[in-house]
């Protein structure tokens, strides 16, 4: 198995009720009453009947499906993954909300709440359409590990590529610098999360040269810091680090409007990697779709 594959796996593995008696009986008896009525066909005036159906034309089937199951508390991705994809013709993209009892964005919420990913993901239908099903989020997946996310999304949709954001922040990073890239690492997560994030990159071999993290707990919260903010936050981060790619961890951080990647890029000086550019990415990827797109970073540009 090559290095690759040990970051990302690919997942194959009206009866009609009888008559009671009484009903039965009553209609055979000879003392009924009255007769039963005789039904005749519906009157096909104002209706369509077979010969009256319309001839139509359909579109080509799409090209690929894509699936993801979110954290019931995120409030980006389901703007900025279509924003994207409407760039990509023929491309399928749903979304489903994971089922839980809080809103707090903390290890412990991933770890006793694991099992909504496979109830979430087993609402799909028809599942043997979907190409890829992803959990879309970043520390979730970092915190859970490749493994049990698998198995989670496995046990819904056996036939499906499976993948997670932080797997694909890991491979969207070593096609821009490298299988031992220098990575400087934004999040908005409370230290415990963030310290986490550092330590899946640097299992997967990259090395995070800088990290600094928002303190922030609820998704309400991250969602609405400011992209002034987070470029402000990168720039100076970037005045005392040499890094080769600089990531913005999760994806409930805004990142996909007003060429926000593209402009990051220039003023940092190198290849930028946002949770959800790198989680389109790599679906779309995983389900051999290569086209390029302009707008959204190296990454979709020319990866």
């Amino acid at each position: 198995m090559d290095r690759e594959a040990g970051i990302e796996q690919e997942i194959h593995t009206t009866t009609q009720e009888p008559m009671s008696s009484d009903v039965t009986e009553n209609m055979s008896s000879p003392t009924a009453s009255t007769a039963s009525p005789t039904l005749s066909a519906p009157s096909s005036k104002g209706g369509t009947t077979d010969a009256d159906l319309p001839d139509l034309e359909f579109d080509l089937p799409p090209r690929a499906v894509l699936g993801c199951v979110l954290i019931p508390t995120d409030r980006v991705i389901d703007m900025e993954f279509p924003q994207l994809l409407a760039h990509i013709p023929g491309v399928v993209y749903t979304s489903q909300k994971m089922e839980w009892d809080t809103s707090e964005i903390t290890a412990d919420t991933y770890q006793r709440l694991y099992r909504s990913i496979s109830k979430a993901a087993s609402v799909y239908r028809p599942l043997q359409d979907y190409n890829v099903m992803a959990l879309a989020c970043t520390s979730m997946a970092f915190t859970l590990g490749a493994e049990l996310v698998d198995s989670e999304l496995r046990e819904a949709a056996p036939e499906a590529k499976g993948t997670d954001m932080a797997r694909a922040q890991v491979a969207a990073i070593r096609a821009l610098g490298g299988w031992n890239a220098r990575v400087a690492l934004l999040t908005p997560y409370v230290e415990d999360l963030s310290r986490r994030n550092q330590a899946f990159l640097e299992e997967a071999g990259l090395k995070v040269v800088a990290r600094r993290t928002m303190g922030l707990l609820l998704d309400t919260e991250i969602t609405r810091v400011k992209q002034s903010s987070l470029l402000k936050l990168a720039k100076e981060m970037m005045t005392t680090t040499e890094c080769d790619v600089f990531c913005f961890g999760c994806g409930g951080l805004r990142t996909f409007s007003d060429g926000f990647i593209d402009r990051t890029e220039r003023e940092l000086g190198v290849p930028v990697v946002t949770s959800n550019q790198a989680m389109v990415w790599r679906m779309l990827r995983l389900a051999d779709i290569q086209d390029n797109i302009q707008g959204f970073g190296t990454l979709l540009s020319k990866r």
